[in-house]
Formats: C-alpha cells, structure tokens, sequence
C-alpha cells in the first residue's frame, strides 16, 4: 500500500495497476456520474456541475498516459471539489466588489460608458480582466482599491488590466 495522490489515505498497489491498464474512456464512462453528482451537490447549478466535471477529467486525461494518478478516482473528485470551492469564493469575493462599486457611484469615468461597442467588447473579456477594467476605467478605483476588492495581488491587477486594455485595443482596433 502506498499513499495516494490528494493526500486522502491509502491507495492499494492493484489501483495501482488496473489505472496503468485500463483506457480513459472506460474510466471516464464509469466515474462520470458519480463525480457529476458531487460537482452537482457543490455547486446546486447542473450547468456548473458539467463544465466542472469536464475540466477535472480533463486535467485527468493531461496526466493519464503519463501514469501521474495513483487514484484517478479520488483524484478527479478532489479536483471537481477544489474547483467548486474555487468557483464559490470567486463568486462572493466578485458579489463583494460589485456592492461596493454600488455604493461609490460617485466615482469618475474614464471611458465612454455610453458605448455599445466598447461595452460588447468588455463583455468579451476574461472575466478578471473585464472586472479589472470596469472597476479602474469605470469606477475609478487605484490598482490596489481593485486587488483589495478582488482579493488578488496589485501586480495582478496591473497585469488584467494591460491584457484587457491590449485585447480592447485589438478588438476595437485602436492601435496600441
């Protein structure tokens, strides 16, 4: 018996074995409902559920023909939780934010909010860069207002806002 690869407990050398043997597919096919039904009861959205359950077999299938996973089983289902953990926090700390741009309404723009255009574009985004852009051009918040809002790092923000900034450019071709 040796340790598993999330760090849940003892993985017996036959699981082992039967991963090194065995094709995704037929792992996918037996482990998908069950890990579905846990990203469902994570995260209570059927359509979260899904897109989690797709990237954690697919962070799977990454690593299965190296042989990385001692557990595929535990392991995929370590990953779906971790990311509905991750969404959820995600979700309130963006919540956070927003009531916050909703009080400070007295804050300056930059940008021509008026614009479909540019709006159509922003919506486009990633969504950190997209909330970065909206809160500094928007809202007017310094770099560190918006790392505090977001609960990330300045270098962070700055760096959402250069890539959302060159993409907006791009997409609205203004030269850089």
């Amino acid at each position: 018996m040796s340790v598993n690869e999330c760090g849940t407990g003892p993985v017996n050398d036959s699981d082992t074995a039967t991963h090194r043997q065995e094709p995704f597919e037929n792992f996918f096919r037996r482990e998908y409902r069950s890990v579905l039904a846990i990203a469902t009861a994570l995260t209570r959205k059927r359509t979260d559920a899904e897109e989690l359950t797709m990237e954690a077999f697919e962070s799977a299938l990454r690593l299965w023909d190296r042989n990385d996973l001692r557990n595929p089983s535990a392991w995929v289902r370590t990953v779906v939780s971790n990311k509905a953990v991750s969404r959820y926090r995600r979700a309130v700390t963006e919540a956070k934010a927003l009531v916050q741009i909703a009080a400070s309404g007295d804050k300056q723009s930059t940008i021509d909010t008026d614009s479909i255009e540019v709006w159509t574009a922003v919506r486009r985004l990633p969504a950190r860069q997209a909330q970065a852009i909206v809160l500094f051009h928007v809202a007017g918040y310094s770099r560190l207002e918006i790392a505090n809002l977001l609960g990330v790092g300045e270098e962070t923000v700055k760096t959402h806002l250069d890539r959302g900034r060159a993409r907006l450019a791009k997409a609205l071709e203004v030269p850089e």
